[in-house]
């Protein structure tokens, strides 16, 4: 088993049409295939939107995604957008603890909530 970094750098995201986010995020995913593990460190600090579109670009290819939770904005009031509704797309996700696991739990209903542990690859 062996792995490979998707390497996602920080950019202007607006500056993007939805056709050029597209080919980079074509460009970003182009090693990964049907039933692939991906682990995503969650957020990329390219904001919601680019964010949203690699999700979607995972799933609709038939990617497993984990998501590492890093930081969640719903955990600390009104967000734009539904961030556990993008949790939930995740095949599973890694919260820092319990108490992040808890407070996600009640802000929704989670597919799989795993506290951060070691893993071995």
């Amino acid at each position: 088993m062996g792995y490979q970094t998707l390497s996602i750098f920080r950019y202007d995201v607006e500056a993007d049409t939805d056709d050029q986010l597209y080919s980079r995020i074509d460009g970003i995913t182009a090693p990964v295939v049907s039933g692939d593990l991906v682990i995503f460190q969650y957020p990329t600090n390219d904001g919601f939107k680019f964010d949203e579109q690699f999700m979607s670009h995972l799933v609709d290819r038939g990617v497993h995604v984990v998501i590492q939770i890093h930081d969640a904005e719903c955990l600390r009031g009104y967000v734009p957008y539904d961030e556990v509704a993008f949790f939930n797309r995740a095949s599973a996700i890694i919260t820092h603890n319990d108490n992040m696991t808890n407070a996600l739990a009640d802000k929704a209903s989670l597919h799989q909530c795993l506290p951060t542990m070691p893993l071995i690859i």
